[in-house]
């Protein structure tokens, strides 16, 4: 489902990069929307919410949140926003990548482990901190950055990922372990072969399972198919090439779609705008496209 814009405000999201890829690995978001559709991304999520929203994981489990909350969410996880009562969902993003997460000393998958597929995400509710967080993303959206944002966003990212539970709770043993195992196997094979054409015989042959019950066991754990899975890891790799300056013809082969149309529309679709536009914001400095900046203002945290 394509996004739909609250009608309050204008707003279709805004993405760009507040500081060189070196310095740290981050892209910033802000927008406004009525419902934002599941979706992953090759980075850890930080989502700060300006208005009561709710964030739905792929099994459409919600968490409600609002001002003074962080939601945190792993690389490829799945997750979608919906409004409430009609309210516009108004928020803050920031996509922390690889690089910078290894300049932290943070290795993701051990801040989730033990948790079952479909289950990495994190609330956190810490006012101080996501005040903090949330006058730095304006901040850096500003046409001259001061040198100074760099360390303090690093230092607001260890202080929020060093309160996420070094060893969460395990999964529950009520579904069958060898079902569970098999749905991990496959999302392994999925982001090792995201642009490559997999059939679900060789899916079902990763998983020790049969083709029923790996239909049934995945859906559960994640909500979708594992094809409508790796369309998300597509277009999360799609993201992720872009970020890293690779021209839109070689990502479109990259993570593989069929022609660049492809990729435009189902990008578009998922996150608002297209590649082209998407790339023409990383590549501006903050704060240049001076009718993005919506004039959010910093909400009172519960």
């Amino acid at each position: 489902m394509p996004l739909q814009f609250a009608t309050r405000r204008a707003g279709r999201p805004r993405y760009w990069r507040p500081l060189p890829l070196e310095t740290a690995d981050t892209v910033c978001g802000e927008g406004n929307v009525a419902a934002q559709p599941v979706h992953a991304h090759e980075a850890v999520q930080v989502i700060l919410p300006g208005s009561r929203f709710a964030v739905t994981d792929g099994r459409g489990r919600a968490a409600v949140v609002g001002p003074g909350d962080l939601y945190v969410a792993a690389p490829l996880e799945l997750i979608g926003a919906q409004s409430l009562d009609g309210e516009p969902c108004i928020a803050r993003v920031i996509l922390v990548g690889p690089s910078a997460l290894s300049r932290l000393r943070v290795e993701p998958s051990e801040l989730w482990r033990g948790t079952a597929p479909g289950g990495r995400q994190f609330v956190l509710h810490d006012p101080g901190l996501y005040a903090e967080l949330w006058t730095l993303v304006g901040d850096l959206r500003g046409p001259l950055v001061s040198l100074a944002c760099g360390p303090r966003l690093l230092g607001c990212l260890t202080r929020l990922l060093t309160q996420l539970a070094p060893e969460p709770v395990a999964a529950a043993k009520s579904r069958s372990g060898r079902q569970v195992d098999g749905v991990r196997r496959v999302c392994a094979h999925l982001r090792a072969h995201v642009a490559d054409n997999v059939s679900l015989d060789d899916l079902a042959h990763v998983a020790g399972l049969s083709k029923f019950y790996l239909l049934r066991a995945f859906r559960r754990a994640h909500g979708v198919t594992p094809h409508a899975y790796q369309m998300q890891l597509r277009l999360a790799h799609a993201w992720r090439l872009i970020v890293d300056g690779r021209p839109l013809s070689r990502t479109t082969y990259d993570a593989g779609f069929a022609d660049q149309s492809h990729l435009t529309r189902r990008f578009a679709e998922v996150f608002g705008l297209t590649p082209a536009r998407y790339a023409r914001e990383l590549a501006l400095l903050p704060g240049v496209e001076s009718a993005s900046a919506s004039g959010i203002s910093v909400p009172a945290a519960a």
